[in-house]
């Protein structure tokens, strides 16, 4: 079956700015963002809002929401940032997340640390599904090792893997990789 649009998952919406992005690129997008800010995105026709967060396994989870004048961000993880507030939210895996979906034309995930454990977590099954991928990696939490191991993992199954540093000026702390197949 064709779509008339590319199927766009993005998980890690924050407060929507990727999602209007990919709204306008002309995407049927699909975003996860477990904390409020999912509030704040926008509703388009072709846009689904899922309030849960991907992780290793379904269930719950603690979740730790920061705001501040240094952040205002999200994630599995107790950061060290300011304005902490701990909740409790529901919680997906990748396989979950992209089950009836068929081909996902472009999956962009940007989950503040969790993205190791996630990709690792996920069968090789649900990412040959997967035609391209945009990683953000956190090396405050994630070893170079581990997104190394991704890399091999994503060549082995075919993709094709760019490296890069993204902001200007480049941040060796926030390093993405772009995969295609």
């Amino acid at each position: 079956m064709l779509r008339p649009f590319p199927l766009i998952i993005n998980i890690g919406a924050h407060d929507g700015a990727s999602v209007r992005d990919f709204l306008d690129f002309g995407g049927l997008v699909v975003a996860f963002e477990p904390s409020d800010l999912a509030d704040k995105i926008p509703g388009h026709d072709r846009l689904s809002v899922k309030k849960q967060a991907v992780w290793t396994e379904r269930g719950t989870h603690d979740f730790y929401c920061f705001t501040g004048h240094d952040t205002n961000a999200s994630s599995m993880y107790d950061r060290n940032f300011h304005g902490k507030q701990k909740v409790t939210v529901d919680c997906v895996t990748l396989d979950d997340a992209l089950s009836g979906y068929g081909v996902v034309d472009y999956l962009a995930m940007n989950i503040e640390g969790a993205e190791i454990p996630v990709l690792k977590a996920v069968s090789d099954k649900t990412l040959l599904k997967v035609r391209q991928l945009c990683v953000e990696f956190h090396m405050d939490l994630e070893s170079k090792q581990d997104v190394q191991d991704v890399i091999d993992r994503l060549k082995k199954l075919g993709f094709t893997v760019d490296r890069y540093l993204h902001s200007n000026p480049p941040d060796p702390d926030h390093p993405m990789i772009h995969a295609r197949r």
